[in-house]
């Protein structure tokens, strides 16, 4: 439902606002934390020259290359995405390749056109090229990715920011393992009964995040030397101080997913319950900054750490701790935030107190000790005063209602009184839904440094 029905007059207007695919998907149910879940596009540009791209929408990351059918094949194991976008006309050539075990989507012809792929990319990332991501050249793999945003806007997920660059593959880099490669050497899986792959000797990762990062390592091997020396002495720093190294594991228990849950603040789908999480996840990057400090080691990573205190104060401030899952049910708010708010908790959830105020002040002003405030659903809250003291009662109250032995009246305060509580609580979740968005807004604010501080993470818990 796209509107709300107490301001509609008539049908309620609706329209679909996701297609979920097994590529695109933020659900916690679908997603495997310790895997990342990758849509590929590919494009058949020639006999063997082929674009590809990797993306993982609920991590934000977005990888590009281009090279022949073999190197495109290596990466489609390395990647094995969840999902595969190509073009129609090449079906029969895709299924030859790569088989029909895959998910598939597949577009038309006009889709695949260099300049269209070019503009789609240049207008999301708001760049003038794509030269500062060292894309530039990389004609296949541009139009493989634009393919990927079309498919985004096609599925109804426009709010995409969190997808921040295009990171370019380099053959260079690392060691392509083919698919019996990684069969054979029992990487990820074993084919034997009972039998233990790599990565579960391995992957002793405390967040999702470094599971993730950990398993691409192991079918991405790097092939340059520095950056191979630089891993293995911080292993070997991490090996050498064990208080060093349990204080890393203490800090980083309470971080979590921080990378999907950023990437639901981008897409505006964290609920409170999660913002909340966020604010813990975030605490411990001070903690972080301090056990590494002084490390000549790690002064070039926790340098790219960002404390983001503004962020975890406001959270603080606003949301209650034991917030609910739901945005839109109330409850999330703490006292303090909205005067408004405060008043309409105090009328829904003491409104015993109020009434008991109102009948205390009313039988003081009026020397009726035995006047009583009850409500039936006839007509609301009223007053009831014995006939003993019905000539006490002033002459605004308005009578309702003449019993044997007494008579119920209202006031205009108690009338008011009513419509407020009946009307407190639609309001209270108004309030609160507002003060939750505005926050979630002001969260997207912080999402690069939120990203920056994710991946700083999973590199020192795969490390």
């Amino acid at each position: 439902q796209l509107e709300d029905p107490k301001t509609v007059k008539g049908i309620v207007k609706r329209g679909v606002t996701e297609l979920v695919t097994p590529g695109v998907s933020f659900n916690d149910n679908v997603l495997d934390v310790r895997q990342n879940n990758y849509l590929a596009s590919i494009h058949f540009a020639s006999e063997d020259l082929l674009g590809v791209a990797f993306l993982d929408i609920s991590t934000g990351e977005f990888f590009t290359t281009q090279g022949s059918l073999a190197y495109i094949d290596k990466l489609i194991q390395g990647f094995s995405p969840a999902e595969i976008l190509y073009c129609k006309k090449h079906k029969t050539r895709f299924e030859q390749v790569f088989g029909e075990k895959y998910n598939t989507y597949t577009f038309e012809e006009w889709v695949y056109a260099y300049d269209f792929s070019y503009d789609l990319l240049i207008n999301h990332f708001k760049t003038s090229n794509l030269k500062g991501f060292g894309v530039e050249n990389l004609k296949e793999g541009i139009t493989a990715s634009g393919v990927i945003l079309q498919y985004l806007k096609d599925t109804e997920h426009r709010e995409v920011n969190h997808i921040s660059r295009l990171n370019r593959l380099d053959q260079d880099h690392y060691v392509w393992l083919d698919r019996f490669t990684i069969r054979n050497l029992e990487l990820l899986h074993s084919p034997h009964e009972g039998g233990v792959p790599l990565i579960d000797i391995l992957d002793h990762t405390i967040t999702p995040m470094g599971a993730r990062l950990i398993r691409k390592w192991l079918v991405l091997p790097l092939k340059n030397k520095a950056q191979i020396e630089e891993r293995l002495e911080t292993v070997q720093y991490f090996s050498s101080d064990e208080a060093i190294l349990q204080g890393l594991v203490q800090v980083l228990k309470p971080i979590g997913d921080l990378e999907r849950l950023v990437s639901k603040v981008a897409v505006r789908r964290i609920n409170p319950r999660e913002l909340v999480q966020l604010k813990k996840a975030l605490a411990q990057i001070s903690p972080l900054k301090e056990l590494l400090k002084g490390h000549p080691s790690m002064e070039k990573l926790i340098s790219q750490l960002n404390d983001c205190h503004f962020l975890i104060e406001k959270i603080e401030k606003e949301i209650r701790e034991d917030a609910p899952t739901q945005s839109n049910q109330g409850n999330m708010i703490k006292s303090g935030v909205d005067e408004r708010l405060d008043e309409l908790h105090k009328i829904a959830f003491s409104g015993k107190d109020y009434l008991l105020d109102i009948q205390t002040r009313e039988a003081e002003r009026t020397s009726i000790p035995s006047l009583k405030i009850a409500f039936n659903k006839v007509f609301g809250y009223y007053l009831e005063v014995s006939n003993a003291h019905k000539d006490k009662v002033p002459q605004e109250w308005i009578r309702k209602q003449t019993l044997v032995n007494a008579e119920r009246y209202i006031t205009e305060e108690l009338k008011i009184y009513e419509e407020q509580i009946l009307t407190a609580e639609g309001k209270i979740h108004e309030i609160e839904f507002r003060i939750f968005n505005e926050l979630v807004l002001t969260a997207g604010e912080f999402v690069n440094q939120i990203q920056e501080n994710a991946r700083v993470i999973s590199h020192l818990d795969a490390l």
